[in-house]
């Protein structure tokens, strides 16, 4: 798998920081060069590279072992850089801290100008955030999104001109789906979930599709696209309002489509449900075989928490990476 150099920027910024050379990490970054972490804990949110820094140094110095991480398959397309990675270390006090990331980047002009996080919000929460209420947030977090693509809403759709097309890719094109095909199938196979267009679902997924959450909930891990349904329409049986998914930055290369998304519903009891998404799709043949959530799991556990979805036994967390193309260490 060739790297762009705009990936061997991100992976540059990467060994600097956990080499811990500050002077390397600076010059890769723009100087108005922003960070955000997923969720509404205390590290979650925009932050400069100086806070990063800060808050960088702080989570290294809690940790009694070296800090590794294992960076899966690399999808870049223009400006943008993606990858999952899954991270291992024991805390000082004997904790194991096992954490699951979507990460994405913006590089321009060789220069690192965004970050974002996507990682499991519950299990940092419990390492380092013990004591964070467990009431919904009344405030209004502020959008993942650097810009709105197209809002899917059930059982309505508004899909922006950017990104609609009456193109249909044909799986049986002797060259294959192109990336942006690809793009459109998961977009329209995002559109269908949301009106409730079954045939269109289904034709959009391949016989051995899988789904996967991060986490140890119940819900976590690989599951049927039967299973990852039927526990969503229980979790969601009081929603009060329509389900809407804002699309962001889509992203594609070779056989996988990155897709941010925020969703925002109410539901019964004046609760607000509004998430914020890096979602994955790998596919083969024009259909899809895998989708990763990768969602700020804290927000669902204090809403759903009382679910047997949500609030049943944990179970052992599955490894994020199918496979490995770099391993980073302190």
């Amino acid at each position: 798998m060739s790297t762009s150099k705009n990936g061997e920027v991100v992976l540059d910024f990467l060994k600097a920081t956990f080499k811990g050379d500050r002077v390397r990490r600076s010059e890769l970054l723009a100087k108005d060069a922003v960070f955000w972490t997923a969720g509404d804990l205390p590290m979650s949110g925009h932050h400069s590279a100086e806070e990063s820094n800060a808050g960088a140094g702080k989570f290294f110095a809690s940790l009694a072992t070296p800090f590794t991480m294992n960076i899966g398959e690399i999808t870049e397309e223009g400006e943008f850089v993606c990858f999952e990675a899954e991270s291992h270390a024991v805390l000082t006090d004997g904790r194991a801290y096992n954490n699951q990331y979507h990460m994405m980047y913006q590089v321009r002009d060789g220069l690192i100008v965004m970050h974002k996080e996507y990682l499991d919000t519950l299990h940092f929460q419990e390492m380092f955030f013990p004591d964070a209420s467990l009431e919904p947030s009344a405030q209004v977090r502020k959008t993942n999104l650097t810009a709105v693509t197209a809002q899917l809403a059930g059982p309505f759709v508004k899909q922006a001109a950017a990104t609609s097309s009456s193109a249909v890719a044909d799986p049986t094109a002797s060259e294959g789906p192109t990336p942006n095909d690809n793009k459109e199938i998961v977009l329209r196979y995002l559109q269908a979930s949301m009106t409730g267009d079954d045939a269109t679902v289904q034709s959009a997924l391949a016989a051995d599709a899988r789904f996967w959450t991060p986490g140890d909930m119940s819900i976590s891990g690989y599951v049927t696209p039967e299973k990852l349904y039927a526990d969503a329409r229980a979790m969601f049986e009081t929603i009060s309002s329509p389900f809407v998914l804002n699309i962001g930055q889509v992203t594609a290369a070779e056989d996988r489509v990155c897709v941010e998304v925020e969703s925002t519903a109410s539901l019964s009891g004046s609760r607000q449900y509004n998430n914020q998404y890096h979602m994955l799709f790998k596919l083969r043949d024009g259909r899809i075989v895998l989708q990763k959530e990768y969602f700020d799991t804290f927000h669902v556990y204090k809403l759903f928490r009382h679910t047997p979805q949500v609030g049943g036994p944990r179970i052992e967390r599955a490894s994020n990476i199918e496979r490995i193309s770099h391993t980073l260490s302190t």
